[in-house]
């Protein structure tokens, strides 16, 4: 394996690692400071955080990623207009509150869009610190700097607790932590290569970028779709309570993912871009990370397997023990995910976001029909075994679109 490629893999595991610790400890505590009703109504409402988010992207960093040479006049226009749509899909968000009070049929959710709002605007001015900083690869930097800011919105969560509603501090908990993360970001990045970011109006770049950005922008709509289409439609015909055990469960079973795969795809695009036009050498590097990504997703698997019930008493507490037989559920998938989570790096590395969208359309066509369909069982678990369905199907189209 290519040895800057390695080096990147393992500081990103290693700060992975870090954040892992960080949020497990915290969920710990979360878990038995908020009801299962408070996560699920904030989990009904961050499913629409993230769409904003992604309208706010566009595409943005990726794209800067694939660029070897970007000035300092382009670099500050694309941040300038980070900000100015940040801005603008954040009121965006705030006036649709009152149609996502009433889809859900509850006035409590305009108090929670209110609350998370400033997550969406600090998201999308992170986007070119962020990228600054994972240009130069600089990932445990990144990782630790995520930590901090994890650490830094629990405490002022725990100091404030008894003095706001704690449905209300849970949905701060997302805004405190952007906004943290930005400022922090914003300031690392003065010690990057493309250097710290300000006002501009230099677009020129877009005329090289439109073109991956837009694929990218479009692969990240339909992936969101089939991501949180669940949610949505769980929280709407199932109530909060249901979509707060069944996201926990996503989540808990996610947390693999977050420290393997997820954290192997942000080194894999800034080492191998460099060689973007060398297909038969990314395809070597790709096929030797899979079959080590095998190995350890069936490890993960198997201790998932045995001690599900454990894992879920430890972390959430006797409050959650009906997460347990989704986490099971779910569990049958990890393997299948853990292999397709790097191959949107490797096709971003390639510039070939176009086969990305491609694949990613048709999986989210066959989630979409499969979650909309259990929905009529009015049963979690009904949802649970689409969902892991569905990535069967998803990892056969990968397949085709990888050989």
């Amino acid at each position: 394996m290519n040895v800057k490629l390695y080096k990147a893999i393992v500081s990103s595991v290693i700060g992975k690692l870090a954040v892992y610790i960080v949020q497990f400890t915290l969920l710990m505590i979360y878990a038995r400071l908020f009801s299962p009703d408070d996560f699920g109504k904030v989990a009904s409402i961050f499913v629409f955080v993230v769409f904003f988010q992604l309208l706010s992207d566009i595409g943005i960093g990726p794209a800067l990623i694939n660029e070897k040479r970007i000035s300092k006049s382009e670099l500050n226009g694309v941040f300038t207009l980070t900000i100015i749509i940040g801005i603008i899909t954040t009121i965006i968000f705030l006036v649709s509150s009152v149609f996502i009070s009433d889809f859900y049929s509850d006035k409590i959710y305009q108090l929670l869009v209110l609350c998370i709002a400033p997550t969406v605007l600090f998201s999308c001015c992170s986007i070119v610190p962020y990228t600054c900083c994972l240009k130069d690869v600089l990932i445990i930097k990144i990782n630790i700097i995520e930590a901090i800011s994890h650490i830094i919105s629990f405490l002022l969560i725990i100091i404030t607790l008894d003095f706001i509603s704690p449905i209300v501090l849970l949905a701060l908990r997302s805004s405190i932590f952007s906004c943290v993360r930005f400022f922090i970001l914003y300031k690392v990045s003065s010690k990057t290569s493309l250097g710290r970011a300000i006002i501009g109006f230099d677009f020129s770049i877009f005329e090289r970028i439109w073109k991956f950005s837009s694929y990218q922008f479009g692969f990240g709509i339909i992936n969101y779709f089939s991501r949180n289409l669940d949610n949505i439609l769980i929280a709407k015909f199932l109530g909060p309570i249901k979509v707060g055990i069944y996201d926990q469960s996503y989540q808990l079973m996610r947390y693999p993912l977050q420290l393997t795969s997820f954290a192997l795809s942000s080194a894999i695009q800034p080492v191998l871009s460099e060689k973007k036009s060398d297909l038969e050498y990314i395809a070597n590097e790709h096929n030797k990370l899979i079959e080590k990504i095998v190995c350890l997703s069936l490890i993960i698997f198997s201790f998932f397997f045995f001690n599900s019930e454990l894992i879920v008493y430890l972390i959430l507490g006797d409050k959650w023990l009906k997460v347990i037989p989704l986490i099971e559920i779910f569990n049958y998938s990890l393997p299948f995910q853990m292999i397709m989570a790097t191959s949107g790096a490797f096709f971003q590395s390639i510039g070939r976001v176009d086969l990305l969208f491609r694949a990613g359309l048709i999986g989210s066509i066959i989630f979409v029909i499969s979650i909309v369909t259990s929905i009529f069982f009015y049963s979690i678990k009904a949802t649970a075994w689409s969902v892991t369905i569905s990535f069967y199907s998803k990892f056969y189209i990968y397949i085709l679109y990888t050989i």
